[in-house]
């Protein structure tokens, strides 16, 4: 007859394992000494970019990339994302009372043997500031850890308008109120023009837009375009003949 015995190794680090194993038949006197040595090797679990760079985002929007996990092995695989390393801990969002500017979905699951599974990261800045984290990833029974670098900027538009007042004056306008430019008394078929203009003293180009109603009672030129970082932009205004 014959009999097979299998034997399972399932490390925990990655250091040799040695153990010394006697096989014993005591009705028949027989007695084998056996040596097992477990060499490890590392998971061909990873990630399949180093990092992800979005750039300059408007304060309060958001982006969002896709990233996978990618799992080589004939085995399943958990994972989790280490919240603490891209400042997302339970603690840190009951102290401070904000969502991190960075997420990860999902932030820990199984990828399935031999395949890979998409993992969305979202950026939604909430100051003018740069973002630079690197996030640690853990897989179980992967005795070192996955890093990707996540970085971004947010942003501002620095924009100021502004108008040449009677007295030559200028006068900011003001953007959370109606204001009014007084081009006085004018005569019929008399053209008035007033200058209006649009600073921008931030580090991103914006665009613009004059949005005059159905039957304008004033023409303004142009009517839109950009204004480059650090520079402006003179636009005329006059009432329409």
């Amino acid at each position: 007859r014959r009999y097979e015995m299998a034997f399972e190794y399932a490390p925990e680090s990655d250091a040799i394992q040695e153990g010394f194993w006697q096989f014993c038949i005591h009705e028949q006197g027989i007695s084998l000494p056996f040596l097992f040595v477990g060499h490890v090797k590392e998971p061909r679990v990873s990630i399949d970019r180093p990092g992800i760079n979005f750039g300059k985002v408007l304060v309060g929007a958001k982006m969002e990339e896709t990233i996978s996990i990618i799992n080589s092995e004939n085995i399943p695989f958990t994972f989790s994302i280490d919240k603490h390393s891209y400042e997302a801990s339970r603690e840190r969002i009951e102290s401070t009372g904000q969502q991190p500017v960075v997420q990860f979905t999902p932030s820990e699951g199984t990828v399935m043997a031999n395949s890979s599974i998409p993992i969305t990261v979202s950026y939604r800045p909430k100051l003018e500031k740069l973002t630079n984290y690197n996030v640690t990833l853990t897989v179980r029974k992967k005795p070192s850890r996955l890093t990707l670098n996540v970085k971004g900027e947010g942003y501002v538009i620095h924009e100021q308008v502004t108008v040449v007042g009677a007295d030559g004056s200028i006068v900011e306008l003001n953007p959370s109120v109606p204001n009014s430019i007084d081009f006085g008394q004018v005569i019929i078929n008399q053209r008035v023009a007033k200058s209006v203009y649009l600073v921008n003293s931030g580090e991103i180009n914006y665009d613009y837009h004059w949005r005059l109603g159905t039957n304008p009672r004033v023409s303004i030129k142009p009517e839109e375009g950009t204004v480059a970082k650090v520079l402006f932009a003179n636009c005329a205004t006059a009432p329409a003949l």
